[in-house]
Formats: C-alpha cells, structure tokens, sequence
C-alpha cells in the first residue's frame, strides 16, 4: 500500500507545477523532541499587520518571520507573537516594513507546535508476545522493526541539521533551469580520538550578510574540521590567522580564504622528544588588505568611505574583516554598539553612542575585493622549542599571488599583456583609451553612441574633449570612464553626474578619464624568522628577522615593479621582579628595551604599527624612508593598585625625519580610593630637510570613584603643539593648544536602571601670525538611559549635544559654528494589564549623503519585476522611462546606486503605536454598556522619516511636518497615519476592522526627483456563522498619486473603489472549496487622461489536506479588465497601479500546487501556473522540487 500511495504521489509531481497561493502550511517535523516544525506562507496586502496561524500554542521563542525572501524580522522591533493564540502582529510601517512597495508582500513564518509536546505513550519499540508451540506461562518478546532514523546512517554520537534539495523549473517561455541546494552541519566524534566540526553545501550564495549586528550570519561559509588530540586539518573556509604569542612584530596576519590547512604537533609524532609544531595552508584570497585613514568631520557620523589601494571605489567589503578604530580605541559593531557597515557599498557609520567631530582620528583595517584576479595564497610555518624548552625558534613563509592568467572580470588577449608589459607600475600607463568609434545608424541617422567629440584649445594644448550627448548626429563615440586617484596636471579630467553621463571638469580636475585602467597582478612574498627565550627566570629575551619581496605587475619585467625589503626587531624584558632592602619588601620593578629597524620597502603583510603611530611620533605626512626605533621603559609598582611607569624613545627615518619621545603614567587603582590614571608624553621632532622642528606635549587623565550606587568621574585632557621654522610637511608647521575637561555621574549596576551623564568643556587654540589665539570653544553634553521592566516600562535612552562656537577672527575665516544633536529612544509602556500598549521610537543623526539613482538589472527571465519596452526615444540609452513593471516573466530588477557627491544631511526616524484593548481594560466589569465596550479594540500607528538637508535642524528633529519634504532640501521622506478600529478582533465567528491609512512620500534621485501620496479607507468583515462555512469581506475606498519631475511611467492620479468577497466551505476536516469575486473601478486623471478601468474577478479554489503530511492545492480565477472609454487598448500606456499591471480584457489563471512530507525526513512540492492573457497562447510554468531534512 504505501509503495502504491508513493507511486501516486510522485505521478501527480510529474504533471503539475507552480503554486501562487495566499497560503501554503508545510509541516516539517525535524527533531525529537515531540513539537513539529511548521512553515505558513502568506500573501499579504501592504496594509494587513494581522496573521492567524495554523496551529497553536506556539513553542516560546521558536517562531522566524522572513519578508519576501529575503529579511528576516526582528521580534519585539517589527513584529510581535501571541504564542498561546497562534497569531503574529506585524508593525507595518517600520524597520524593513518602511522600505517596502505598496505591491504584495509575501511572508514566511517559522515556527514550531507546543500542542504534541505530551504524548499518551512514550516507546521506542513495541512489544508483542509470541505464543510458544507448547504451553508455558511465560511469554516471549521479539521487538518490532523501528522506522528509519538519521542516526542510523550518520550514527548517534554526531550531531547534525541540515537540509538537501533538487528541483527544476520550466515554462513555455523560459529554458529548462535545475536547482538544487545541501547544506549540513556535523558535530561530534567519528572516532574515539578523533572529532569532526563540518559545514557543508553546494549553494554558492553571493549574500553579504547585514554589517549591523555584532555576530554575523555567514551563510556561505562550508567547511571541514578534524582534529585529533593536538593534530588538526581545515578543508573549506577559514580564517588563517597569526597572532601572539605565535606571531611577533612582523608576522602577525589576518586573512578570510578558501583552501586547506593542517598543523601537525612533533611531540605526538616525536613522542614528546621534540616540542613543535608544523603549519601549512594552500587556499584562494577573499580579499586584500588594505587601511584607510579618516579625519572626522565635525556633525557628521558618516558615511566614511572605503577605498582600494589605488582609490577605487569600486569595491567589496569581505564581511567580517573590518577593524575600526576611534582615536585609537576599537569600536565594536552593531545598531546598538558603536557603528555599522554597508559591505558592499564599503561605507562606514558610526551610531550616537559615539559622536563624531573634526577632532575624531578614525581608522579602519579591512580586507576588500575588486574581483580583478583570482588571488592565491600558499603559508607555511614550524617552529621547535630548544635549549631544554627555556627557548623557541619558528619560521613563517607566505606567498600571495594574483593569478595572472585567471581575471575574472576582463578578457586579457595579446595586445592588452603588452599593454601591460609596457605598463610597469604605472597604473596609467598600463592603460588603453576608453573612447571608441561607433558612428552613425543608417535608419535613424543618428549617433550609435552618448559621446560628441569636440577638438578646442585649452591654455594653449591641443586637445580632445567628449561631450554627452545622446540622441544626436554628433553622438559617435561610446567612451568609459576610469576613477583615478589624481588626474594628471596636463590631462582634462571628467566628474559623474549619473551613470553613463560624464561632463568635463578641467584641466588636472575631476576623479575620471576617459581611459580604461587594466588591473595589475602583483605578487607578495614574505619570510620570517623570530627567536625567543629566557635568560634567567626574570629576563626574557626575543627577536625577529623578516624579509618581502613584491611584485607590483607580474607581467612587467621593468625594474620598477620590483620592491625588496627587511627589517628586524628585537626586545629585552625583566618581569616584574620583588626588590627589597634592608629586608624590606619595596615593590616590584620591571623594565624593557626594544629595537626595530625597517627597509623603505619592506611590506609585511598586515599592520605591523600601532594605531596611532604617526600621533606617537609626530610624523605626520612624512615621506618613507629607511626607519630605526629605539624604545626603553621601566615601571615601578610600590604596592598593590599603585604604579609608575617611565620611558623614551627614539625614531630616525633616513634624510627624513627625527623623533625624541618622553613618556610617563601613574595609576591608582586601590579599591578603597579613587582611582586615577594620569598619562604624560612630550615629542620633538626635526625635520630633516629643512630642518624645521616641533615640540609636542600631551596630558591625560582620568578619576572615578565608587560610593553607594553611584560612580563620578573626571577626565581631562590637554595638548600642546608649537612648530619652528618652514616644514616640508604642511601639517608640521601648525601650532595648536587643546584642552578639554569632562565631569561625569553614572549608576552602577542596579539591574533594573541604569544612567549616565557627561558633559565636555573644550577649548582649542590655534596659530595665527605666529601667535596661538582662541579659535573655538565646544561644550558637549552626554546621557544615556536605561530602564528594564520597571513600572510595566521598558526603556532606552541616549542623546549627545554639542555646541561649538568659533571666535569672530576664526569665523571670518569660513569656520561657522555648529550644533549637533544625536537621540535614540526606544520604549515600550504597557499599563492596566496590557490593555494598552505603547511603542514609541524616536532617532535622529547626522550624516552625509547621496542621491541615488535607479539602475535596472538584467535576470533570468521570471525573476525580476521589470521589463524593457524598447529605446522609445532613440536615444541609445536604456533610459528609467523605458522600464515598466510586469506581473509575470519579468527580466529586470532595480537596484539604487549612490551618486558621488555626498552632502551633509540630518536623518530622522520616529514612530509611535498605540494599541487599546478594552476588554482588558474593563475586565470583570459588568452590564450592557460593558459588554458591548469590550468588543472593541483599536490601533494607531504614526510613522516619520526624513532626510534632509535644512540649515535649521531643529525643523526636523522637532517635527515641524511644514519643513518635511521639501523641494532642493529633502533628499527621501516619508509619513504615514494608521488607524484600525476592531470590533470582536480575536473573535473567530465575527469580527469587524475599519482601517484609515495615509500615507505621502518624497524621494530626490540624481536626475529627478518623486513624490506620492496614498489614502486608503477599508473595511473588512469576517464572519463564520457555521464551522464549515466562513467568509471574508474587503471593501476598499483608494486614492494613488505620484509624480516626477521628468516624465515617466509612474505618474498617476488614480481614485479606485475596489470589493472582493471570499467565501469557503469545509464539509470535512481534509476538504476546503472557496468562492471569491471581485469589483474594482479605477479612474486615471493624470496629464487629462480621464480613463476608467473596471476589473472583475471570479475564482474558486479546492483544498485537500493530507492530514500531518501535506496539502493539495487548485484554483482558477478569471480576471476581465475593461476601459470605460475607448482609448488606446495597451496597459502600458498607463501606470501599473491603475489596473494591478494587467492586459485589459480577460485573463485566466490556473494555480496547482502540492507539498506532501513521505516521512519525517523526506518532503515533495510541485507548483504550476498556467496562465492565458487577452486569448493570447497559453503560457505556462512548473516547478518541481524533492527536499530532504536531516
């Protein structure tokens, strides 16, 4: 029977094929533990925030939400679940709900069913007696076949999850297209002595993760570990990492790849002879490193912008290895910590718990891809304890590589390698003309390219420039552009204005050429060797050697391609050592002594300085030159939280620069008395070639002390910089004085509160005819605000204020005051037993940012939501106008890239939900008034988000809505009122919703600029006057308008009144039979069309459920769409909105779908849409798919 029922089963797969369903439940068990793992879809109108779910009570914590696909909600932020009622309220119009189009939304809840936690029998085997030949009064148990389990095949001491699936689609007009997906994580013993930690799959995902969490969630990375005692070996992705104390001065690496590693233990091999071991790695780069240097910008919290080693913007951030530091501190990332980041638009921001200001050293490590060349890596390292285990000698060598005959983005054939040959190190001269000949179409006569030559005189040269312009007879040229670094004094350069449009900038102006730069294959290599030991008990001693060698263009054989260096270190330490005299004890002492000497052109391969090097030696805008640092250093602890330390050092780089460095600190720490830190340095420098000098003084310091619950504080901080002479560095010739103080009052951990305030007096001076004068004066302000359940409220609270002000002589000198103010509040107030509850969010920042601009993308062909019309105005160009959207068979996606010019802006955020349950708020209370009060519920919902750019903040952050979303201000803005009025919501026999919702919106982009307007009145009724027959009513009253300020497809003044009816009948509890018709008439009065469209629909739909494995799905709708006057008959002469994107005339739909689970293991789905539009040929789409669960 059950071979038969399979049979049948996988028939029915073979014939049928797409399913587009408002729901589709799949029942997943996929553990033990007794609850079964379900996954509801729902197609959902941009105003429903209601999902009733399947089943219930849910298991606390186990629910998912994902938005079409892709976002994954946060709960508690965008969306909230009533685990004992089955049901998620969505909160529309926030987080990721603000981004969203007005189409619908698909959802996809996870989650699993606590209703099978209890069981009435609990076994593994069942038992049966055997009735024996002879009589006995004994019995004998045999045990009965168990159902297949995974531990059988994987076996029970691993732990494993995981999935596999394979699948294809195809369709009348699309090509036959398979898909398939594994993924498995192992974890355990395989062994007795030997463990396995494995991720595994074959889906290659391109999906950055989201740089606004702390933890990641790499969905990409496979790999396989094995370890047995201290042996070990990594296939698939890893981080190849060398740190101390491993690594030294010059070894040390961080890198993301793809390969393999062993490392091999010599006293396992040697049986504890030998102490050692050997490394060694083969794998593919992720990335490159690189750093790049930031100085803050007073009111301004990003974005800073990531840049290649030659400047390219053009870039990749690979996720995960960015380090980013403030003023020589390491941020921690995440919405809630100190920064974000865009991965793959490689910008940094920082949050309002940390303020920006012109005075913000930022610093960032990271590792990029410019998908030039494949990028190998080949590492290897030993090393060996000697001299009876008091020393350790180990080697390290590396090779990076780009693959010169594997690019990746560029096709290389024998004249562009000469190019390169020729080309050495020099990026622009390895390098060919971006400018090509295209001429004239013989049918238009018009210009094949956007590009006019134009031959003019510029300060007396000769010379070629390129003029946009498309569409004409003078457009024969298709010219590229190059960002470069710096345009070269003799060349005219170009600037962006959009994609594709370039203009001129003048001579040595402007960040492009019309030049297409070839990608140079370098090559690194890099061999250390380091030493250390101890001499006695108290003194160790270490040192390093280690040569690079590089190769800037390994195509070139031109000498200045080739770059060797070497440097070398050493450090002599004494450990904290006991002194004493006259047999009394008088503290400790410690003391070290480091040398380090580096070529100009030695590259190790990661950052081998510290943060702020050029803070610590004054050596700012020096140029490299061979370097020599001499350091020593001595502390002195007298007693217990008591410490002195003293040092100097000394920097001498070649010809160029010298640097004496003075440090001291002292520090108390004793429990019983404040504790202080308190820091001194003093730096003089000289330069060498012109013997300019500069003296440097630091002072720093900081106090707190704990008394009670409470914890004040000071800090301070004061620096002075006074320059001699003309320096070759312009920097080194500035003199300045700074000087900051901080009072502070923070709680301490109270657990349910937690507060903080700060405020910051600076002064800073700056010189002026040789002379320091007062330049400005900032007073900051910080608080922080953090209540835990207190009072039935839960709260956060951060805010920074900061006034600076410049004096009149500074003033005069284009410097303008400012004020900053960063807020972040998050709450959440539920009183009188949660019959109200209120969420209120409020953020507002500054930033600096772009206009974007809509470029669309080509995908396989029912993949995108656009389609292509055609170059309607001849043109060339593949202009905005000429895409409109599609229902089915799109080819396009639309993605926003940010322009180049970045402007300061402020950005708001704020939204409150109130929500009111009566009946909660009247409880027990009695009488008819009562009784009809609680029936009724409601929920409001205020959204408002700006970005503009108005000299006056307080217009925004007070929300002033009159100075919301104004023209040449506003870059995006948008509002929304909600209003649902419920009557018996949880009620499954009758319930009554009335919604108001009102909604506008603004949005700039490079060439254009948007604005919308949509106000929707509904009104839902559902109602089950018997089990087996419900219905749902949804009357909508619509108003949709938007225009541009160029002409385009979507401008629209649409007025729709729309009614749909859904009826269904279950006889059974497996049987489900739905009825539903539609009306809707829409009215078009944009630009004087005054056209009607009326749509009806009619559909039915059959519903049989395969009770705890599946569901089987069918429906036909019928759709007829009909102009009131007669028009042109093309629904691409109108907005999509104005007839939901269909032809008008009839439309057939024909939607068959199944999901059926053959096991706990083993699910099918098979979906299939057929679909006839205007009586056009029937087209039609399947997809079968087989998924396995582990």
């Amino acid at each position: 029977m059950k071979i038969a029922h399979y049979t049948i089963v996988i028939l029915l797969l073979s014939l049928i094929g797409s399913l587009l369903q408002s729901q589709t439940s799949i029942h997943v068990p996929q553990d033990s533990s007794g609850t079964t793992a379900y996954c509801e879809i729902f197609h959902l109108a941009p105003s429903d925030s209601l999902i009733r779910l399947s089943s219930s009570p849910l298991v606390e914590g186990s629910d998912s939400v994902v938005v079409n696909g892709e976002a994954t909600l946060t709960r508690g932020e965008e969306y909230r679940v009533d685990a004992a009622e089955g049901s998620i309220t969505l909160y529309l119009g926030r987080g990721r709900f603000s981004s969203l189009s007005n189409d619908s939304v698909r959802i996809e809840v996870f989650y699993r069913d606590a209703g099978q936690l209890l069981r009435e029998v609990y076994r593994l085997r069942r038992i049966e007696p055997v009735q024996g030949r002879s009589v006995d009064t004994s019995a004998g148990i045999v045990g009965a076949a168990s159902a297949f389990k995974m531990e059988d095949v994987i076996g029970p001491s691993l732990r494993k999850s995981g999935s596999l699936f394979r699948g294809f689609s195809v369709g009348s007009n699309r090509d036959l297209s398979l898909q398939s997906g594994f993924r498995l994580q192992l974890d355990g013993k395989i062994t007795d002595d030997m463990k396995i930690v494995a991720a595994l799959s074959d889906e290659n995902s391109p999906i950055q993760p989201e740089g606004t969490t702390q933890q990641l969630q790499e969905l990409d990375r496979v790999f396989i570990q094995l370890s047995s005692g201290e042996h070990s070996a990594t296939l698939g992705d890893f981080v190849l990492e060398r740190a101390a104390p491993h690594a030294r001065t010059f070894g040390k690496m961080s890198r993301k790849v793809q390969g393999a590693r062993g490392v091999l233990s010599l006293a396992s091999i040697s049986g504890g002879g030998v102490n050692g071991e050997i490394f060694g790695a083969a794998a593919t780069n992720r990335g490159k490193y690189h750093t790049n240097y930031f100085q803050g910008v007073e009111g301004t919290q990003g974005p800073f912008r990531l840049t290649g080693k030659n400047g390219e913007r053009q870039i990749i951030i690979v996720a995960g290895t960015e380090k980013v530091y403030l003023n020589g501190e390491e941020m921690l990332r995440g919405e809630t910590n100190d920064f974000i980041i865009d991965y793959a638009g490689g910008e940094v921001f920082f949050t309002g718990n940390r303020l920006i200001t012109n005075a913000s050293r930022i610093t960032v490590d990271f590792e990029y891809t410019d998908r030039s060349y494949s990028r190998n890596l080949l590492a290897g390292s030993a090393s060996v304890a000697i001299l009876d285990q008091r020393a350790r000698v180990s080697a390290f060598a590396l090779r990076e590589s780009d693959d010169r005959e594997s690019p990746i983005e560029l096709s290389l054939n024998d004249d562009l390698r000469q190019v390169l040959e020729r080309g050495g190190a020099d990026r622009l001269r390895a390098s060919v003309s971006g400018v090509r000949f295209v001429g004239i179409d013989s049918l238009s006569g018009l210009g094949r390219g956007q590009y006019a030559r134009i031959d003019t005189t510029v300060e007396g040269q000769q010379v070629s420039l390129y003029r946009f312009l498309p569409g004409s007879a003078l457009a024969l040229y298709a010219v590229t552009f190059s960002a470069v670094s710096q345009v070269p004094e003799d060349s005219i350069g170009y600037r962006r204005v959009k994609i594709g449009h370039f203009e001129v900038a003048g001579k040595g102006q402007g960040e492009y050429l019309p030049i297409q730069l070839l990608p140079l294959p370098s090559q690194h290599d890099f061999l250390d060797i380091a030493f250390d030991g101890k001499v006695s008990a108290a003194l160790s001693v270490e040192g390093e050697l280690a040569l690079s060698r590089q190769n800037l263009n390994t195509f070139s054989s031109r000498s200045d391609v080739h770059r060797k260096g070497a440097g070398y270190s050493y450090r002599i330490h004494l450990d904290p050592t006991e002194i004493e005299a006259l047999e009394t004890q008088l503290g400790q002492v410690s003391a070290s002594y480091s040398e380090r000497f580096v070529e100009e052109k030695f590259l190790p391969p990661d950052r081998y300085n510290d943060i702020e090097f050029d803070r610590k030696w004054d050596s700012f805008e020096s140029p490299t030159g061979d370097e020599t640092i001499r350091e020593v250093a001595a502390t002195y602890k007298p007693a217990e939280g008591l410490g002195v330390q003293i040092g100097y050092g000394s920097l001498q780089r070649e010809n160029v620069l010298g640097s004496k460095r003075w440090h001291g600190s002292l520090t108390v720490a004793e429990t019983s008395m404040p504790k202080i830190v308190y820091a001194y340095e003093a730096i003089s420098s000289t330069d060498a070639r012109s013997a300019a000098g500069a003296r440097w003084t630091r002072q720093s310091g900081r106090s707190t002390y704990d008394f009670w619950h409470l914890r004040p504080g000071i800090r301070f901080e004061h620096e002075k910089r006074l320059a001699s002479g003309q320096s070759s560095r312009p920097s080194a010739s500035k003199g300045f004085r700074i000087f900051e103080i901080s009072p502070s009052l923070e709680t301490r951990e109270t657990g349910r509160l937690k507060a903080m305030a700060e405020f910051g007096f600076r002064s800073e001076d700056s010189t002026i005819g040789g002379d320091l004068r007062r330049a400005l004066a900032a007073f900051t302000q910080r608080y922080m605000l953090q209540v835990r359940e207190w009072n039935d409220f839960s709260g956060t609270l951060a805010l920074n204020l900061r006034r600076t002000e410049f004096t009149s002589e500074f003033r005069n000198r284009g410097n303008t005051d400012t004020d900053i103010m960063l807020v972040r509040v998050d709450s959440r107030f539920t009183p009188l037993d949660r019959a109200l509850t209120t969420d209120l969010y409020y953020e507002f920042a500054n930033h600096r940012s772009a206009s974007f601009e809509r470029v669309f993308v080509r995908v396989p062909t029912g993949i995108g939501n656009y389609r292509y019309r055609g170059d309607l105005n001849g043109n060339g160009i593949a202009d905005e106008n000429e895409f409109e959207l599609t229902r089915f068979d799109g080819e396009y996606i639309v993605i926003s890239v940010p322009g180049d010019q970045l402007v300061p802006v402020v950005d708001l955020k704020a939204s409150i939900r109130i929500r009111l349950n009566v009946a909660r708020l009247l409880g027990s209370t009695d009488g008819l008034l009562a009784e009809a009060t609680k029936a009724l519920s409601t929920e409001t919902y205020l959204r408002v988000d700006e970005k503009s750019a108005d000299p006056d903040a307080s217009n925004i952050y007070l929300l002033k809505l009159s100075s919301f979303q104004q023209e040449g201000l506003s870059l995006r803005g948008g509002d929304q009122v909600t209003q649902d009025v419920h009557l018996f919501e949880s009620s499954p026999d009758f319930s009554l919703r009335f919604r108001y919702d009102a909604r506008r919106g603004f949005l700039k982009l490079v060439a254009s600029s948007e604005r919308s307007r949509l106000l929707e009145r509904s009104l839902r009724l559902r109602w089950q006057p018997i089990r087996e027959v419900g219905n749902q009513t949804d009357l909508v009253l619509k108003s949709d308008r938007a225009i541009s300020s160029v002409p385009s497809l979507r401008n629209r003044d649409l007025d729709a009144v729309s009614l749909l009816t859904d009826f269904f009948y279950r006889p059974e509890r497996e049987w489900e039979i739905g009825l539903k018709a539609g009306f809707s008439s829409t009215e078009d009065r944009f630009g004087g069309r005054n056209v009607t469209a009326n749509l009806n629909t009619q559909g039915i739909r059959l519903v049989y459920a395969f009770l705890g494995r599946g569901q089987l799905r069918i429906e036909l709708d019928r759709e007829e769409v009909g102009l009131a006057r007669g028009t042109q008959e093309s629904s691409g002469l109108f907005p999509f909105e104005f007839t939901g994107g269909r032809d008008v005339g009839k439309t057939y739909l024909l939607q068959v779908g199944i999901d059926y689970r053959l096991n706990q293991n083993l699910q099918l789905m098979a979906q299939y849409l057929g679909r006839s539009e205007r009586r056009d040929v029937i087209n039609h789409s399947a997809r079968v798919e087989a998924r396995a669960f582990f």
